[in-house]
């Protein structure tokens, strides 16, 4: 399914090995809590790194030399104790041929007794270098090392089809600005209601986003109508 700047594939992520070697600029990836990976398995911890290292790897090849893999994970209470994944899938990404760069915590301000109220930002590069940063409004943004911007964390299409864990789009618009250009490849492996994919449109930066859960489609598409009429009527003003 094209748009003007970008192509959304309705399939799994393991599609990553099909796009070029080096033509991307930044990858964001915000993984799916462990219990929806492969609910039949039993060990979600297991299949859920699995399919990041996987995610990973593709992200790396795919990367140019100063490219950068943003990870945004949420931590797990399972069991009765919690799991730090933002750890798990930082030492598979350094494995990988990754060095961890920036760390910043997101405070989404939502405290809850199931879910960990913040989330980590994990900003990765692949070569000695990443893009200057653009201004320095966004320099000093990304000196704060704790971001207090809430999220509704709770998403409906017109359908009534519900979707947990939605990303902020200033989260995604900020990480965009700073480390790409228009023009650039943005590539987002986990679509989810399309936030990241609808601000690399908004800011005219090409982009490929992979979805496997063909419900969330009518969700994605709201997205990507809702944010350029936005983007139209500031345009106009």
């Amino acid at each position: 399914m094209d748009f003007p700047y970008g192509q959304l594939i309705m399939k799994s992520n393991k599609q990553l090995c099909k796009i070029e070697p080096g033509c991307a600029q930044l990858i964001i990836g915000s993984p799916p809590y462990s219990h929806h990976v492969s609910p039949s398995s039993g060990n979600h911890k297991k299949d859920l790194l699995g399919l990041m290292e996987d995610v990973i790897q593709n992200s790396h090849r795919i990367l140019n030399n100063s490219g950068v893999f943003v990870n945004i994970s949420t931590d797990e209470r399972m069991n009765g104790s919690l799991w730090q994944k933002s750890n798990d899938v930082a030492i598979i990404a350094e494995k990988l041929g990754f060095t961890l760069f920036d760390h910043i915590i997101w405070s989404r301000t939502k405290i809850s007794l199931f879910r960990v109220p913040f989330s980590h930002i994990m900003m990765f590069k692949k070569g000695k270098t990443i893009p200057s940063s653009p201004s320095k409004e966004l320099s000093r943004v990304f000196r704060e090392k704790i971001w207090h911007i809430p999220d509704s964390q709770i998403r409906k299409d017109s359908q009534g089809y519900k979707f947990t864990g939605a990303l902020s789009p200033k989260i995604a618009a900020l990480l965009i600005s700073r480390y790409s250009k228009p023009g650039d490849l943005i590539v987002n492996p986990f679509v989810g209601s399309g936030t990241i994919i609808a601000q690399a449109e908004s800011l005219k930066r090409k982009w490929i986003g992979y979805e496997i859960n063909e419900g969330l489609l009518p969700l994605i598409k709201e997205t990507l109508v809702q944010v350029a009429i936005k983007t139209s009527s500031t345009s106009d003003q």
